[in-house]
């Protein structure tokens, strides 16, 4: 699929499935299925924003870069 097609099928996703669910509200005026969708993608992404990882990340790209060279 290129990148048009992508764009596309990401925009339908928004406008026919997820926005929505933002506007769909319950008696209490409380987007439910929104609220399930936020939780759903928190539990799915989460782990991958730690700040063990961060942390990680940053001494393996910057930081030992920066510690070679003031070392040479």
């Amino acid at each position: 699929m290129g990148d048009d097609a992508d764009a596309d099928e990401i925009y339908l996703a928004l406008e026919k499935k997820i926005i929505p669910l933002y506007y769909k509200v319950d008696e209490d005026g409380i987007p439910r299925d929104w609220i399930k969708v936020m939780k759903s993608a928190i539990v799915s992404i989460a782990p991958a924003f730690s700040s063990r990882r961060m942390v990680k990340e940053y001494v393996n790209k910057f930081y030992r870069n920066a510690l070679n060279s003031a070392l040479k």
